[in-house]
């Protein structure tokens, strides 16, 4: 019998249609697979068959969406035509499914809830912390080869370990990370001294005793921000969410002294730690989600590591950058929830894409340690 594994609050989510503050029917590519589009040459929607409304992008059928950058068979009232009209059984796989994921292994079974969707991250900030239900690993031997699941259930706890902070927790999971990649192989007795608060300790006082220049984490988190989000400037996608801050990011490039950045990440950082549960939260369920995919060799854990380290950084950034906008007062919870949706949505490639963007963007797929500190700052 396959294993299933799945967030204890799986089955609590419902999509709330109307009541979404972040519509996923608005500036994202609708995927449409092949045994709805063929349906849709038989289904007629405002005089025209349903397949005319979709075009072919980078060899896959996806929805077109109108100058508003929304799909078409979206309502003024923010209800999708399409189900009012036909029912659910009308919809894309994408559509049917969304925020869930499905990743099927040999002997298991996955299911997760993707933070692209605003009700998703409401459901994550109110969980205590971040539980599977299921068999999470079969019996422990001292002696025997952890395989990569072990690994990403060991990265879930740590970053769930609240006697340490997020950012420390982070390089010390790429510390681990690369130490596994390094000997090619980690038993499982290894794996739990990782987990241990003697070994933890020993890794966050060595990185205590290093130093970190506050102003460059800042710099090259704000050029990280300007990159991801460029191709979506220039395609005019969530220009609502993204113009104010990414002026001010420009403008903070040259006038970083003027706006007194040092002190302003001083008080953000208290606004920020308020919502130091809903991102270990999140940062776990993006493990379990994103850390390990079907089919994928060991070195893949570690780029999926660095690249939930790269988003969360530029959440971090995108809620600072709004909160400096607004005058650096109370850090709302609504701008700590749209942001990670929005950059969610913004950096939820492929692992092919992935791949492409760090080849593309670094010296080496894999970083060194180094540039995973100067990023998460300490």
């Amino acid at each position: 019998m396959k294993i299933e594994l799945k967030p204890d609050f799986h089955e609590e989510f419902n999509c709330i249609a109307d009541r979404c503050s972040f519509t996923c029917c608005q500036e994202w590519k609708i995927a449409v697979d092949k045994d709805t589009f063929r349906s849709w040459k038989e289904t007629d929607y405002e005089g025209r068959k349903l397949n005319t409304y979709t075009v072919s992008q980078s060899g896959a059928r996806v929805i077109s969406l109108n100058e508003g950058h929304q799909c078409p068979f979206l309502s003024a009232n923010q209800l999708c035509e399409l189900v009012t009209r036909h029912g659910d059984s009308i919809l894309s796989h994408t559509c049917a499914t969304f925020p869930r994921q499905i990743h099927r292994y040999r002997e298991r079974t996955e299911y997760a809830l993707v933070s692209c969707c605003p009700e998703v991250v409401d459901l994550l900030n109110r969980q205590e912390s971040f539980r599977l239900e299921g068999d999470c690993g079969e019996p422990a031997g001292e002696e025997n080869i952890a395989g990569m699941k072990e690994i990403r259930q060991t990265l879930m706890k740590i970053i769930q370990e609240p006697s340490f902070d997020i950012n420390t927790e982070l390089m010390c999971m790429f510390e681990i990370m690369l130490g596994i990649l390094k000997n090619g192989r980690v038993t499982r007795k290894e794996l739990g001294m990782c987990e241990g608060r003697a070994y933890l300790q020993k890794l966050t006082d060595d990185i205590s005793a290093m130093e970190f220049d506050e102003n460059e984490t800042f710099q090259e988190d704000n050029e990280l921000f300007l990159d991801l989000v460029e191709n979506y400037r220039k395609e005019e996608l969530y220009t609502r969410h993204l113009s104010d801050m990414v002026s001010l990011a420009e403008k903070l490039e040259e006038e970083y002294e003027k706006y007194k950045i040092p002190e302003q990440l001083k008080k953000f950082r208290t606004e920020f730690a308020q919502y130091e549960r809903l991102f270990r939260n999140y940062l776990a369920a993006e493990l379990f989600t994103n850390g390990l995919l079907p089919n994928s060799p060991l070195d893949s854990l570690a780029v999926m590591l660095q690249w939930i380290s790269l988003q969360y950084v530029t959440i971090r950034h995108s809620i600072f950058l709004k909160w400096l906008r607004k005058g650096s007062g109370k850090l709302e919870y609504s701008d700590v929830r749209d942001s990670i949706v929005l950059i969610s949505r913004i950096t939820g490639y492929s692992q092919s894409d992935i791949y492409e963007y760090l080849d593309n963007s670094f010296q080496s797929r894999i970083w060194e340690w180094g540039y995973e500190a100067l990023i998460v700052g300490r």
